[in-house]
């Protein structure tokens, strides 16, 4: 994957419409959180405990990692007990700030633009259409090679589209054909069965946790950010 991408950022450039700046699909904000848990984990900045039902915790107290991962930080670190995957998952992906202040990061990154309208003349309406392909075409190149290679996959590819997957965005990035031919290599890698390490163990939970947050969300009407 890019190096100048994280895990959620990646994810929101898949979800969101190239021309509009628009979600593509509705499922995409616990999947969103779940890629910050991820992320984090990944970089050792949570940890998780060993009970049967593992609780996050902060494990470094880090300079920055930008304002959308250092929002998850101060979130968990500020909380009075430890909490599982699955509430944080639900937690941060009902928070309002979740989409704009990623986006404003991609914009940053010369991914995106941010474009302002009113609804009937009352509501703001944020939207973020693509302001370069580049970081996007890279991504999507490395992930049509994974998912119709063969053999272990590189851990942050495998996290990626397990949460792509559990936001429902997979179908609107890649042909029907490549899909349903590779449906199989897919749910394994959704699986976490073709991780190239063992590292990565707790951040594909924390996408799992996403994918059952978005489950659970899923006759929800995603709300306007």
């Amino acid at each position: 994957m890019s190096k100048a991408l994280t895990l959620p950022q990646s994810l929101l450039l898949l979800t969101l419409n190239d021309e509009s700046g628009r979600p593509k699909a509705g499922f995409y904000k616990p999947a969103i959180a779940g890629a910050g848990l991820s992320e984090l984990l990944l970089r050792g900045l949570l940890t998780v405990t060993d009970d049967k039902k593992p609780k996050l915790l902060v494990a470094s107290a880090a300079p920055s990692q930008g304002p959308f991962l250092d929002h998850i930080l101060a979130q968990v670190s500020a909380d009075t007990k430890p909490r599982d995957m699955q509430y944080w998952v639900t937690k941060l992906g009902n928070h309002k700030a979740l989409v704009p202040t990623l986006a404003e990061e991609l914009c940053e990154l010369g991914a995106l633009t941010k474009e302002t309208s009113k609804v009937f003349g009352l509501f703001t309406l944020n939207s973020w259409p693509e302001a370069s392909p580049k970081l996007e075409t890279n991504l999507k190149s490395q992930l049509r090679k994974v998912i119709t290679g063969s053999g272990e996959v590189e851990d942050r590819l495998s996290v990626i589209i397990a949460l792509a997957k559990s936001a429902d965005v997979l179908r609107h990035n890649f042909d029907r054909d490549i899909l349903k031919s590779n449906k199989a290599r897919i749910k394994a890698i959704t699986d976490g069965d073709l991780l190239a390490t063992g590292a990565t163990d707790a951040a594909v939970q924390a996408a799992k946790a996403a994918i059952t947050a978005a489950i659970i969300v899923g006759a929800v009407v995603p709300t306007v950010t």
